[in-house]
């Protein structure tokens, strides 16, 4: 507890000094992410919205001013259909919507809902992780219902909606 406390004081003093670089931030984030992996504790933290399928944002109080108080969640080694411009056909984007329904839907009638923060997502301002719902992992939930398909750390091929 010592050691985390130290780390948040330590982005505290980054975010108003103002003159470390942003790499520093980010290392310093990484090891909180540990430090609550180490312990594997799951987090109460209220969803503020789902962005699409495989993506939520949450509320963030712990985070220090003058930051955002919400982080994006990206769920781990699932990929759901693009939305939007990034559909690569009309059949993606439908698939798109279901699947954001999906998890709008589980996460609506949840009784219980526990984010898991795995890591710092390869994109800034994201982290990986998962969502508990109800003590269903929302990653396995959308693959079993079709509406993801299995994408470890941003590696292998991505699947063809449009085909599929």
């Amino acid at each position: 507890m010592k050691r985390k406390m130290e780390i948040i004081g330590g982005i505290i003093f980054v975010l108003i000094g103002g003159f470390v670089s942003f790499d520093f931030v980010k290392k310093e984030i990484n090891e909180i992410v540990n430090i609550f992996n180490q312990k594997s504790v799951k987090y109460n933290y209220k969803i503020i919205r789902v962005v699409d399928g495989d993506t939520i944002e949450f509320e963030a109080n712990f985070l220090p001013p003058p930051l955002k108080k919400t982080l994006k969640l990206r769920v781990d080694g699932v990929d759901t259909p693009e939305k939007g411009h990034l559909a690569e056909c009309d059949l993606e984007r439908k698939k798109a919507e279901n699947a954001k329904k999906f998890t709008e839907y589980h996460i609506s009638k949840a009784k219980e809902i526990n984010v898991i923060i795995k890591k710092w997502g390869k994109y800034g301002g994201r982290i990986v992780g998962d969502i508990e719902i109800d003590g269903q992992l929302l990653s396995n939930m959308l693959l079993y219902n079709n509406h993801a398909s299995v994408y470890k750390d941003g590696k292998g091929k991505k699947t063809n909606w449009c085909k599929k």
